[in-house]
């Protein structure tokens, strides 16, 4: 793992996890992937609450997991979504091999709020077979989580309630612990290809290395108080996703204390507010959440860091 700081290096310490990312886990295509539906009336904002790095059953669950569900109770409440998106450590590590079990009361955590939820995978969501794992995302009766091409890379499509025509395409890009691969770009372009042109956002994990560029260049709006954490990915992704003329923002999690975003290549690289107690960070970043609103009749979209108690807060250049 990259050099990120020390609150990063401290807080892996304290995760130390007992199993490596199943082998289980490489891709493979399906002859029949699914494709997920959502709809919603085109002249309403389309509201979308993204939290990421939740980190339940971490490090002290005990004390950190409460405080994290009352937190999303709060976000739920006071902003209420027609989607919610996890990008990513929704638990922590497979320590005592208990992967699939928290996966499993992880995702009935969210589900019971019963909203329609995304799910992206991140390098902390380790599990000892990810097919289960697989298994257990796509039973939950509110996800519209998909293993997609085999590997959790996968679109799901908000529509026009009345006429079905797609609005926007939300893809979920698996970026395991390496970041944003080949494989992940070739998938999303085939997607974008064999699609009429519709706007569309990248939900994932591990931020790309033009994230650095925009706060160097001064074009980020937040704050910034770690370094990029962009692992393996060296800026080959940003062209190979601008070039599909359909992605309008990537919306990542993975650094704790950066909150901050800026238009690269003509896509808006956002990040979302890091929401869980069981990760570093709550001592220099407020946790919360981010809330997405897309206005589908005029193609245009807003976001917001969000608070359980209803506050919010603007990305504004503070460091």
């Amino acid at each position: 793992m990259t050099d990120c700081t020390l609150t990063r290096r401290s807080f892996l310490r304290s995760t130390a996890s007992a199993a490596l990312w199943s082998a289980s886990g490489a891709p493979h295509v399906l002859s029949e992937p699914k494709r997920r539906i959502i709809s919603t009336s085109p002249d309403k904002p389309f509201r979308i609450l993204q939290i990421t790095d939740i980190h339940f059953f971490g490090k002290e669950a005990e004390l950190n997991d409460p405080l994290t569900q009352a937190l999303i109770d709060g976000l739920v409440k006071h902003f209420p979504p027609d989607l919610i998106a996890v990008t990513g450590d929704f638990w922590c590590d497979n320590l005592d091999d208990k992967g699939l079990s928290c996966c499993k009361q992880c995702s009935l955590r969210i589900d019971g709020y019963g909203i329609p939820w995304l799910f992206a995978w991140g390098n902390h969501d380790e599990v000892s077979d990810r097919q289960k794992a697989h298994e257990i995302l796509e039973s939950m009766q509110h996800t519209l989580y998909s293993r997609g091409d085999g590997n959790g890379n996968y679109r799901v499509e908000l529509q026009d309630e009345d006429t079905k025509k797609p609005l926007w395409q939300f893809y979920q890009l698996n970026t395991e612990k390496v970041g944003i691969s080949t494989r992940e770009t070739a998938w999303l372009k085939q997607e974008c290809d064999s699609l009429p042109k519709t706007p569309g956002f990248i939900f994932c994990h591990i931020p790309i290395f033009q994230y650095n560029e925009i706060w160097e260049s001064g074009v980020a709006q937040g704050v910034k108080f770690e370094t990029v954490c962009n692992e393996e990915e060296k800026g080959a992704a940003l062209p190979e996703i601008a070039q599909t003329d359909a992605v309008q923002a990537m919306f990542v999690g993975h650094d704790h204390v950066n909150d901050y975003s800026g238009v690269h290549s003509g896509v808006n690289l956002v990040y979302g507010r890091a929401t869980g107690f069981g990760g570093y960070g709550a001592d220099r970043v407020e946790k919360g959440g981010t809330l997405i609103e897309l206005f589908p009749d005029r193609g245009t979209y807003s976001y917001l860091s969000v608070f359980p108690d209803g506050r919010t807060w603007k990305q504004k250049r503070e460091g």
